[in-house]
């Protein structure tokens, strides 16, 4: 039997010539695929190779988050907030009397973080931050020891440019002079050096990255518009984000214990012994940092009581120039918080907001 063999005579079809993009398409398109499978092998291959972004947990604090800090922005993440629970509505009022004072503009917040019972006036209102600035670069240098990025005994060169004048005695030094960073720092908030400030700005990335790391960590008004002294005022922060930013240390959540131990150390040496220490009782401790320029005076600052609780106190006054009434203000806010904080939570009068 012989094999049927047909024949097609129909035409042959002719393939559609692709144009160069399409061609450029399929090819970025393969290399897609095979990247991807390349990626996955060696993820498989290499558990240590796993992209951080894997592992990304967004309700994390933001210390434990491990995407890198140039792209953690407030877009992708959820900003720290103040935990604000319970507002103490009657030694509110009473402190709210004490600021009824013509020509004085004030903000304060106090709080204990372990309650979130609160008093609070103008907290979110932008004011000028004088010295109280320093805060928050002390934060990002202990941070950046933190990462390893620098360390305690780095020696930090003295510039011209970073001299200021105001408090502080290195603005005298020579040009040239070398210090670690460590004792720049403690100039810084020890003694409120103006030119140490300049120079630790300096090392951690200047103003532009400060500024943006203060919105990293949920600061709203915080911003370095000029090195120090800046005696017109225009760094700017607020009581709520002074509040914020020294709760999230209580925390532990922006620096290690270690680290928070270390600037805890220099706030407890600060040399101010005026506006919110003069209110406290007996037996208090306090760390803090003042701020005073002829425009406006302020304190912020870590508060234990006798009895080993402890709360967050800020207040921020703006003046007339130089006028004193600002300061015995911020120390008779101190006074009326404390003594009636001091009271046993059970016998305190609050409402609940």
């Amino acid at each position: 039997m012989q094999d049927i063999v047909t024949e097609d005579h129909s035409r042959p079809r002719r393939r559609r010539r692709m144009t160069p993009a399409e061609r450029w398409g399929r090819r970025i398109a393969l290399f897609a695929v095979l990247a991807g499978l390349a990626g996955t092998a060696a993820v498989v291959a290499f558990p240590g190779l796993r992209p951080s972004f894997l592992t990304f947990a967004p309700s994390a604090p933001l210390d434990e988050q491990v995407l890198p800090e140039a792209i953690v922005t407030p877009d992708l993440l959820p900003l720290p907030e103040l935990d604000k629970r319970e507002r103490i509505a009657s030694l509110e009022s009473a402190m709210l009397k004490l600021t009824d004072q013509p020509r004085l503009r004030s903000g304060f917040m106090f709080v204990e973080p372990a309650s979130g019972r609160y008093v609070a006036m103008a907290d979110g209102e932008s004011f000028s931050a004088a010295s109280v600035i320093k805060v928050p670069v002390l934060v990002e240098f202990l941070r950046q020891v933190d990462s390893g990025r620098l360390k305690l005994d780095d020696t930090l060169i003295l510039r011209q440019e970073h001299k200021g004048g105001g408090s502080g005695w290195m603005q005298y030094m020579p040009n040239g002079k070398r210090m670690s960073a460590y004792n720049v720092a403690r100039l810084m908030i020890v003694r409120s050096d103006n030119t140490a400030t300049n120079m630790i700005i300096d090392l951690v990335g200047g103003a532009d990255y400060l500024n943006a790391q203060f919105g990293r960590w949920g600061l709203r008004t915080t911003r370095i518009n000029a090195p120090l002294p800046d005696l017109e005022g225009t760094n700017t922060t607020s009581p709520a984000d002074m509040a914020l930013l020294l709760t999230e240390l209580e925390r532990g959540r922006l620096v290690t214990t270690q680290m928070r131990a270390k600037g805890y150390e220099l706030m407890g040496r600060t040399r101010t012994g005026s506006l919110l220490p003069v209110g406290l009782g007996p037996g208090a401790k306090i760390l803090h940092k003042t701020g005073d320029i002829g425009k406006m005076v302020g304190d912020a600052a870590v508060v234990t009581m006798p009895d080993g609780r402890r709360y967050v106190a800020v207040a921020l006054v703006e003046r007339p120039h130089n006028d004193r009434r600002a300061n015995q203000l911020i120390a008779k806010l101190s006074q009326k918080f404390y003594y009636v904080f001091l009271a046993p939570p059970a016998q305190a009068v609050s409402d609940r907001t």
